[in-house]
C-alpha cells in the first residue's frame, strides 16, 4: 500500500509521471524513426552496392517535440474520431472494465450478504438449540408461515 501524501505531493508526482510518459514516448518514436531510416539506408546500400553514394534521408519532424497535455488530449481525440479501430479498441477496454466492476460487485454482494444469511439459515435449520435464541418464542408461528408460503408457491408452480 502506498503511503498517504498530501494533495500537492500527488500533483507533483502526477506531473513527473506524465513528463516521464511523454519522454518515453518521444524516445520510442525517435528510435522507430531512426530504425526506419537505417533499414531504408541498408536496403538501398545492398541494392545499389557499396560504392554508390547514398544521400541520407532528412529527419522527419516528430509530433512529440513540443507536446503539452492539452494538445496531447486534443491529438488523441482527433485520432480517435478519425480511426474506427481506435474507437473499437477504446470501447472494448471500457466494456472489459465495466464487466470487471459488475462481476466484482456481484461477488462482493454474494460474499458479504448472501453467504452470512445462508450460514444463519442453515444453522437455524440444522441445529435445534439455535432456533429458540434466534427466533424467540414465535418459532412455531414463523415455521407455519414459512410452510404456508412454500406450499402456496408449490401450488402456483404446479398449475
Amino acid at each position: 500500500m502506498l503511503p498517504r501524501v498530501g494533495r500537492y505531493d500527488r500533483q507533483v508526482v502526477n506531473r513527473r509521471l506524465l513528463a516521464s510518459l511523454f519522454a518515453a514516448t518521444k524516445l520510442v518514436h525517435s528510435a522507430a524513426v531512426m530504425n526506419e531510416n537505417i533499414d531504408h539506408h541498408t536496403v538501398q546500400k545492398v541494392m545499389l552496392g557499396h560504392g554508390f553514394n547514398i544521400r541520407q534521408p532528412t529527419p522527419t519532424p516528430s509530433m512529440f517535440e513540443n507536446l503539452d497535455p492539452k494538445s496531447a488530449l486534443e491529438t488523441f481525440s482527433v485520432w480517435l474520431r478519425e480511426h474506427e479501430e481506435g474507437q473499437v479498441m477504446l470501447a472494448s477496454v471500457i466494456v472489459v472494465i465495466g464487466i470487471w466492476w459488475f462481476v466484482r460487485t456481484i461477488l462482493s454482494l454474494v460474499l458479504n450478504l448472501i453467504c452470512p444469511l445462508l450460514v444463519v439459515t442453515l444453522a437455524v435449520i440444522c441445529v435445534p438449540q439455535l432456533r429458540r435464541p434466534l427466533m424467540g418464542e414465535n418459532y412455531p408461528l414463523l415455521a407455519n408461515l414459512l410452510r404456508n408460503i412454500l406450499l402456496k408457491l408449490a401450488e402456483n408452480l404446479r398449475t
